[in-house]
């Protein structure tokens, strides 16, 4: 009797533990060949901000116009994950890019309007526009638009800033993004 009682109250299922890989990152001349590849104004804004800004693709597609501040060289990611407000960099170069863009579409309400001008554009179709990039550069490697988040980490470390210290910083301008991709 008491075996049944401990052997009911005993079922638990004891799942694997997950996999920790380490993630794919792209080398400066790689990133520099993706943003080459792109010839849509529209769309080297997103990727540069992306990649300059390490950016998931939900956060650079709710951009608003509101969110960047070119004088301070920042950007605000409004709700990113984990529904977190916080601040980035904003590179001199993605400033070269946006600034123009910005001139030129005139967009109201969303940096990067979709379809419709009351939307923003779709994650999935900026998906597409880095896969054609990644294609167009004649890079092999199997990688997303999350990449570019990786290798703006990775850069920064390789230039002596640690996630922490970055992470920590009270003042953003404090903190030098990766050295500018010039064209």
């Amino acid at each position: 009797m008491l075996r049944k009682y401990f052997c009911k109250r005993e079922r638990h299922h004891i799942r694997p533990k997950k996999e920790k890989k380490l993630p794919y990152v792209l080398s400066m001349n790689e990133v520099k060949l993706i943003l080459k590849a792109l010839h849509n104004l529209k769309h080297r804004a997103i990727l540069y901000l992306t990649y300059s800004s390490g950016l998931r693709v939900g956060e650079v597609v709710r951009l608003k116009t509101q969110d960047i501040d070119f004088e301070r060289k920042t950007l605000r990611v409004h709700q990113g994950k984990g529904r977190k407000d916080r601040l980035t960099l904003l590179s001199d170069t993605a400033m070269d890019i946006v600034q123009p863009y910005l001139q030129q579409e005139k967009p109201e309400k969303w940096m990067f309007p979709g379809q419709h001008p009351d939307r923003h554009v779709t994650e999935r179709t900026v998906q597409k526009v880095f896969e054609q990039a990644r294609v167009a550069s004649g890079i092999q490697k199997k990688v997303s638009i999350h990449v570019l988040r990786h290798s703006f980490a990775t850069h920064l470390m390789e230039e002596g800033l640690t996630f922490a210290s970055f992470k920590s910083c009270s003042v953003i301008k404090a903190c030098a993004p990766p050295k500018d991709i010039h064209m």
